[in-house]
């Protein structure tokens, strides 16, 4: 046995090759190269292949396949049929310490990652069960653990203790190079004595203090010591602060691309995450934005995966009846028809149909076509009622997702994320029968078993699986978790994230055993791992992050998180600052992706210039309401959407349906209903009466949120008062009028009521029933032109004088507005001068540049645009940040 030591960059690595290439030449059945994870197996592999090196794809394999390899009759459980055999034991065991978690999934992995670690221990549940103290926790779950590894064993498998063992029995005459390994669990190192004496071993170790341990068992077992005499590589750090998770990503790409132009090929550059739900998806997203080709080293979870949402959800509408809501869900998933415009008409119509159940009632509302297609997928309805053995289920599921999850006619792939769309549906099925199939040995061979019996089983293992598409682009950026990151070397290393709630990590303890009952395992034999022990190699992954780059390592990390607060730096840049000579500091840069050139002869985006266009848009436009009007106003792109386009919101789900804005209609229905009584009926009757109406006409769901919605409204129903503060000479009620603007167009509004107080002057009411604060900003408002145009409207068309208007909030009967009302002190605004006029000058501003043909994305008030149906077509929050960003490369 040989042990090779030598500091980051020292040529530790290159040394294997060297020995592993002659070996080849000699014997290649026997050498082999192991290697911690699957990823650097390919790296590895790649770099072998690059020097011109002709081998076999399994000279070169991680720990765990050289041991399933070593092992062939031995099979270690599939990670979802352990993950069901947990839930079953779980819930069948009468444990009273488990008792009121037994059905949860915190639980169920709390067990499974309970049994990881005392397997990698080495101990068995026989051997734990030998331990005379162990706490309450400690029994139960000794007790759960060997009925799992009973039935573990029922169905053919092996735990990861009989597949190390076995394996340490058939390795001789090997000759092996263990390259990349920082530590070695208990199991594990019986592993390496057991090669140690029958193979030619060597071992690679950093010269640092992290590998002390491996070190110490190479030595004890007599492992000849060489340290390369090299020095150590020494990388540029350079420190940046960014103001957000969002510019840090951004920053990244910039200096990226740029190490590219300075000739850095993609492929020896990596990104290293620890956060990988807060930085993986953004930074997919900006590296496509920026155009930079990435490979991301991370598994996702099956059960999110379309092939699961739209398989699995089949199975779940057969058990439950094909709800509306869930069916639509599911299929809406399919990656053919799912995404088509006729499915958008079908989904339009089962949500107003909601809520209902039934497949034939779901077809009632689809279109032929899709209909046609949908039946296949209800065709599996008669499932519920048959009992089939497992294995006849396992041949329905995957003649299930073989026949029904199909893309349909694949168009030319424009880029790599298109491919990387479709490799992804492949593997999604791939990965979804084999978690179907992995659970056949749960039940007997002859057991009869109902769908809902098998699926509640096999739906576990979906739950345990996790997915990845292929990907095999030579030049690549390289995305990886920070601790396959310590095995790489690269020319420039990105760690972002670098905040003192990740660097160094606080690791949380086992929530069965706690540190005392883990010493005391100690003392019986029993080597387990305690948090604090990866707590204490913080310190050592970072260390080994600072060799792993040859030129440049750049440390990165957010000043404030999502919401704006501030973050903390990693004590780590605090202590770099105070080396000499000190890491460089710099400043992130604003940046954005180089623009793409339009094409000669495209408009400018946002604008109609054909005259045959602009005609059509004035004729269609000769009428339009002063709600329509106020929308223009807002945003042109808003009106051109909902008015010319005639584009619809998604309707609401009845849970989502008892919104403020059906709140606020069946006020305003009631009121109107007052108004036209002169005021003289209950108004807190006719507020149930038009409640009841919106209950039946949008199908509001019964129960407590409707109730408690009915109480709140019907106080502020008994509020509003029928007297008021002055007497006018006449009040009428839901009065039609219209103005007339340039180029034909003709507003039309509607005023809630207008109060005569002589022959000449007048008072304006408009009734709102908003939130009370939000009542009061339309008087500052820019966007709001009721006031001033209902005055104009009265004024061209009545002959009237407006002395006051008003908004009423009904909630808590306020009023704001401008002008007085003689005798009444109702503190309302003074009417500013040419109050009228400037408003008709904006609306007719706004109309003349949308008629001329003007119709991009501008809102006066951007903070309304998250009430907006159409805030995903316009992007206007993305074009705003690209217009604010500059300076990057090509900008």
């Amino acid at each position: 046995m040989r042990l090779i030591r030598g500091a980051p960059g020292a040529g530790k690595t290159a040394q294997v090759f060297r020995e592993f290439k002659q070996a080849l030449r000699d014997n290649p059945a026997t050498a082999q190269i192991v290697v911690p994870t699957a990823t650097l197996v390919r790296h590895f592999q790649h770099e072998l292949a690059r020097d011109g090196v002709v081998f076999s794809p399994s000279a070169v394999v991680s720990l765990n396949r050289f041991v399933r390899d070593r092992a062939p009759e031995r099979h270690q459980t599939p990670p979802g049929l352990l993950r069901a055999i947990v839930r079953s034991v779980l819930l069948e065991a009468t444990i009273p310490e488990f008792a009121e978690v037994a059905g949860t999934d915190g639980m169920t992995s709390t067990i499974i990652d309970t049994i990881s670690l005392f397997e990698n221990a080495g101990c068995t549940p026989e051997r734990l069960a030998a331990v005379r103290k162990l706490s309450s926790h400690g029994k139960a779950f000794e007790k759960v653990w060997r009925a799992v590894a009973a039935k573990v064993r029922d169905c053919g498998y092996d735990s990861r203790v009989d597949l190390f063992r076995s394996a340490a029995t058939n390795t001789g005459g090997m000759r092996l190079w263990f390259d990349g390994f920082l530590h070695f669990s208990s199991l594990e190192t019986e592993l390496i004595r057991s090669l140690a004496k029958t193979c030619d071993l060597t071992l690679t170790l950093s010269d640092s203090q992290a590998a002390s341990e491996i070190r110490r068992l190479a030595l004890e077992m007599g492992a000849q010591d060489r340290l390369l005499a090299a020095s150590p590589r020494k990388s540029g750090i350079t420190t940046v602060a960014t103001d957000s998770i969002e510019r840090e990503a951004d920053e990244i790409a910039r200096r990226i691309v740029a190490s590219q132009d300075r000739g850095i090929p993609f492929r020896e550059i990596g990104v290293a995450l620890r956060d990988s739900p807060s930085y993986l998806a953004l930074l997919r997203a900006t590296f496509e934005r920026f155009g930079i080709p990435a490979r991301y080293y991370f598994a996702s979870a099956l059960v999110w995966h379309p092939a699961a949402t739209f398989l699995s959800g089949l199975i779940e509408c057969v058990l439950h009846g094909w709800e509306f809501g869930r069916t639509l869900d599911t299929l809406r998933a399919h990656p053919g028809w799912g995404k088509s415009a006729v499915f958008d008409r079908f989904d339009f119509q089962v949500r107003e149909a909601m809520p209902g159940r039934g497949a034939d009632a779901l077809l009632a509302l689809a279109e032929e076509d899709l209909a046609k297609r949908m039946r296949h997928c209800f065709a599996i309805e008669a499932w519920g009622k048959e009992e089939l053995r497992a294995t006849d289920w396992i041949r329905r599921f995957t003649l299930l997702g073989e026949s029904l999850y199909r893309p349909g006619m694949i168009d030319l792939p424009r880029d790599f994320a298109a491919v990387e769309t479709m490799r992804s549906h492949v593997a999604g099925l791939r990965a979804w029968c084999d978690a179907i199939a992995s659970v056949s040995s749960f039940w007997p061979e002859s057991e009869s078993l109902t769908l809902e019996t098998f699926w509640r089983v096999a739906s576990e293992s979906i739950d345990a699986t996790s997915v990845q598409a292929p990907d095999d682009r030579r030049d690549v950026v390289h995305v990886m978790s920070v601790f396959e990151a310590r095995q790489w070397n690269v020319t420039t290393l990105f760690v972002c994230g670098m905040t003192d709630r990740d660097y160094p990590k606080k690791n949380p303890q086992n929530l069965l055993f706690s540190d005392p009952d883990i010493d005391a395992l100690r003392k019986s034999g029993i080597p387990l791992r305690k948090a604090a022990d990866s707590d204490r190699e913080e310190d050592a992954l970072f260390e080994s992050l600072k060799g792993r780059a040859d030129e440049s390592l750049v440390l990165t990390w957010p000043a404030h998180d999502a919401a704006g607060k501030s973050v903390e730096s990693s004590r780590y840049i605090v202590n770099l600052r105070m080396e000499n000579p000190a890491p460089k500091f710099e400043e992130a840069r604003l940046c954005r992706p180089a623009p793409v050139g339009e094409p000669a002869g495209f408009s400018l985006a946002g604008r109609i210039d054909a005259p045959a266009l602009l005609a059509s848009l004035a004729q269609q436009h000769q009428r339009i309401s002063l709600t329509a009007l106020e929308d223009m106003v807002q945003c042109r792109f808003r009106f051109f959407a909902g008015r010319t386009l005639g584009l619809k919101g998604r309707p609401e789900r009845p849970q989502e349906r008892l919104q403020p804005r059906v709140t606020g209609l069946i006020l305003h229905e009631a009121l109107e209903a007052w108004l036209q009584l002169r005021r003289t009926g209950d108004f807190v009757a006719l507020f149930e009466a038009a409640f009841d109406k919106a209950c039946r006409e949008k199908h509001l769901p019964p129960g407590y949120r409707l109730e408690v919605e009915r109480m709140q409204l019907r106080n502020i129903a008994s509020r509003v008062s029928a007297s008021e503060q002055w007497t006018p000479v006449d009040s009428q009620p839901e009065v039609e009028l219209a103005l007339d603007f340039p180029g034909g167009i003709t507003v039309n509004c509607r005023v809630d009521r207008i109060d005569l107080m002589n022959d000449r002057d007048c008072v304006i009411l408009d009734y709102k029933s908003s939130r009370t604060a939000r009542v009061e900003q339309f008087v500052e408002s820019q966007v709001k032109l009721q006031g001033p145009l209902y005055a104009l409207a009265a004024r061209e068309q009545r002959n009237l004088n407006t002395i006051a208007m008003m908004y009423v909030a009904v909630r808590e009967d306020k009023r704001f507005g401008w002008g007085a009302v003689p005798g009444v002190d109702l503190d309302l605004k003074e009417m500013p001068p040419n109050w009228i006029e400037d408003a008709r000058a904006r609306a007719v501003g706004r109309i003349e540049s949308f008629l001329g043909g003007a119709i991009h994305p501008e809102p006066v008030e951007p903070d309304q645009c998250r009430w907006c149906d159409y805030a995903q077509a316009c992007r206007y929050e993305t074009k705003q940040g690209l217009v604010m960003i500059t300076g990057a490369h090509g900008a």
